[in-house]
């Protein structure tokens, strides 16, 4: 069952697969980190305003790098590559891989993401662990479900989206109506 964490701090809705077995970390650290035991998965996920200039995937994925270890395609058997847009108007790259173990020894998987979009970036990372004979099919199953059903469907509020709640709109008074010349 999917559910959906919402960051205030980051601005952002996160759809997340068996949302009671994740646990969040919105608060510690820099980033928003979702570990889940049973899957051996983490996610690393982060928004922000860029400084100093337009915020393109590629200034985001190079900040993102300065910040933190990110999974890094050129040391694993890639084995998808494509720009999503998501979040919605975010000019955004995903790329896709699998580290095959040695035998008996378990395979790892990743997904990682870099948008930008105005002055705003965007990253999330995904990793995941497997082991047996169905490592590499649970692998891809899983990164598959995170990148179509969590990646593409992250939603990043507006940052000129009022943040004040208003209460219930009281109407004006009319002015009286006149009767006769002015």
């Amino acid at each position: 069952m999917w559910g959906t964490y919402r960051s205030e701090r980051f601005e952002l809705a996160l759809p997340l697969p068996d949302d009671t077995g994740w646990s969040v970390d919105d608060r510690s650290g820099p980033w928003l980190v979702a570990t889940h035991a049973a899957t051996e998965s983490t996610l690393v996920v982060r928004s922000w305003t860029e400084d100093g200039g337009h915020a393109t995937r590629e200034r985001c994925e190079d900040r993102a790098r300065l910040w933190r270890t990110l999974p890094d395609p050129g040391r694993a058997e890639q084995v998808q590559a494509r720009s999503i847009e998501a979040p919605a108007g975010f000019d955004t790259f995903v790329s896709i891989g699998v580290i095959p173990g040695k035998p008996e020894e378990p395979v790892s998987g990743y997904a990682v993401a870099f948008g930008g979009h105005g002055h705003r970036c965007f990253a999330w990372a995904y990793t995941t662990t497997a082991r047996g004979a169905s490592a590499a099919e649970m692998i891809g199953g899983r990164l598959a479900a995170m990148v179509e059903r969590s990646l593409a469907r992250v939603v990043i509020s507006s940052e000129l989206t009022p943040r004040i709640p208003r209460g219930p709109r009281v109407p004006r008074p009319r002015p009286p109506e006149r009767v006769g010349p002015p």
